[in-house]
């Protein structure tokens, strides 16, 4: 598809480059994005401020603790004696549950149904096969294992489900280049290179709620986003949109967010502070209930005031999905995570490590005070080291009855490890050998048992989110993908037809073994 056409000179000129330029708003486009920024404003600041339901920290907070901990984030340390150690046993359990998911075939299933709500089978097995061809063309098996770590390392996952063209240049060279400006032209059109349906990931810090106190996403008020991407990748998308030549280069805070107290910890946005440029701040605005839709690029609104939402959500449902891990309250939009369940429990034994750690270095290198009148190096400590005119009688241990690390303290430490265990899944969940003595068959057989009842939840929290999604997505693939997508002459009688999308997926054909299973679509 070609929307433009355009020639290229080799060298540009001053005059040719390109201007943004200055776009004045109507008095009621200025109203209504005033209004939409004011929503969004309000929204922000609700959420980011403390809150009981994440033990008092901000929202923020809580998803840079969440991030923090789920990656066994060793802190610096504070004094030279310190030892940053760090078990990683939240990253361990987290990744148990991830490969849990991973295991599971989580493709939807899909029925169609008449009037009479009699079941068409067949039609319904050719729309499952049109989720396949889509999901293998957004990548979607690796798209599913980031949603689900989201999901466990947040507590919530939101997920923008669309159909997203995308347009670059396509330039056909006239001549050769021989190492001369002149020897060479070409041509310059804008061709569309890909439109697919994609599944989007947006940082749990970009999407505003419209009420923190609502659980269920589908009764939002309005949900916003707020993106950054690159000038060019922002470019492809948006420059058939007929306001683009307005778009500034230089990134815009519309929000003012890198202003707010709280906003250092936006972590898409610290780069606001830095001489990153050619950036675009991407906010999106959906309201369902006034059927409204709002894009705007660097401060530039690229749709009209209320423009239909249907036009980019053909259900008429909020194209961003949530979905909660482990629920917090009825009356609260957000969840909880994994790593949140039993930070405590975690930071509690990394510290009784680094006490026992500090403890065995202690005797081992015992502090020393030295009497003998000279000043001596702690090297004289160290094997094989020879120290000439010191007296031995004159060193004495400060502490003279330091020990290691004793049975009782480890016996603590394998109280708060089993802890920890009781809080997510056991060792032998995780594939690791059982311990201790005399461990049968028959309980390491309960042990699963448990194992799955604890992650029972965390299966039905992905299974809901793969449901919503495949659910948005037909909408979708009606929409677009039996729409003609060219016209030309068909094969038979050489009358122009329109051209329809074929796909073909892998088959099991009865008798005939694997094979490859054809749809086109036709007029007729």
């Amino acid at each position: 598809m070609d929307i433009e056409k355009q020639q290229t000179s080799p060298v540009p000129s001053e005059q040719k480059m390109e201007t943004i330029k200055v776009l004045e708003y109507s008095e009621f486009e200025k109203k209504y994005w005033s209004k939409v920024q004011q929503r969004i404003w309000n929204a922000l600041f609700e959420r980011d401020r403390p809150h009981d339901e994440f033990d008092g920290m901000t929202y923020l907070q809580r998803c840079e603790d969440n991030r923090k901990g789920s990656n066994t984030y060793v802190e610096p340390k504070k004094n030279k004696e310190d030892t940053n150690y760090a078990s990683g046993m939240g990253r361990q359990k987290l990744f148990t549950y991830v490969s849990a998911l991973a295991n599971l075939d989580l493709f939807p299933d899909i029925g169609a149904f008449n009037q009479d709500d009699a079941e068409i089978v067949e039609l319904g097995e050719s729309m499952q096969d049109f989720h396949w061809k889509a999901a293998e063309l957004d990548n979607d098996d690796e798209k599913k294992i980031l949603r689900q770590y989201t999901m466990l390392e947040q507590g919530e996952v939101f997920v923008h489900e669309g159909y997203e063209e995308q347009f670059s240049k396509e330039k056909n060279v006239t001549g050769l280049f021989t190492g001369k400006f002149d020897s060479v032209s070409w041509t310059t059109r804008l061709k569309k290179t890909k439109a697919k349906c994609t599944r989007t990931i947006i940082p749990n810090e970009q999407v505003i709620l419209g009420d923190i106190r609502i659980f269920d996403n589908e009764r939002q008020p309005f949900i916003a986003t707020i993106e950054i991407r690159s000038y060019p990748e922002t470019k492809a998308i948006y420059q058939k949109y007929e306001r683009w030549e307005y778009v500034p280069r230089e990134v815009t805070d519309t929000l003012n967010i890198s202003g707010n107290a709280s906003g250092s910890l936006y972590s898409p946005f610290h780069f606001l502070k830095t001489t990153q440029k050619e950036d675009c701040e991407i906010v999106k605005y959906y309201d369902k209930w006034n059927n409204e839709y709002m894009v705007a690029v660097n401060g530039i609104m690229l749709v009209p005031p209320e423009f239909p939402m249907t036009v980019i959500s053909p259900s008429g449902e909020y194209p961003i999905v949530k979905q909660v891990g482990e629920v917090i309250s009825a009356n609260f939009a957000y969840g909880k995570s994994v790593w949140a369940r039993m930070r405590n429990n975690v930071a509690l034994y990394d510290e009784a490590s680094r006490m026992m750690i500090l403890k065995w270095q202690k005797s081992v290198v015992p502090p020393m005070a030295n009497n003998t009148g000279k000043l001596l190096s702690s090297r004289v400590l160290m094997p094989g080291k020879m120290t000439m005119n010191v007296d031995p009688t004159r060193l004495q241990r400060i502490d003279p009855e330091g020990q290691g690390p004793t049975n009782a303290e480890f016996e603590v430490l394998r109280m708060m490890q089993e802890s920890i265990n009781r809080n997510s899944l056991d060792p032998v969940a995780s594939g690791q050998n059982p311990t201790g003595a005399a461990v049968t068959a028959t309980q390491i057989l309960e042990v699963q048992r448990q194992a799955k009842m604890i992650i029972g939840l965390n299966v039905f929290a992905a299974s809901m989110l793969e449901q919503k999604l495949a659910w948005l997505r037909t909408y979708d693939i009606l929409e677009h993908w039996f729409k003609p997508d060219g016209y030309g002459p068909g094969a038979e009688d050489g009358d122009f037809i329109n051209r329809y999308r074929s796909i073909s997926v892998p088959k099991k054909f009865e008798g005939e073994g694997m094979g490859r299973q054809v749809y086109r679509l036709t007029d007729t």
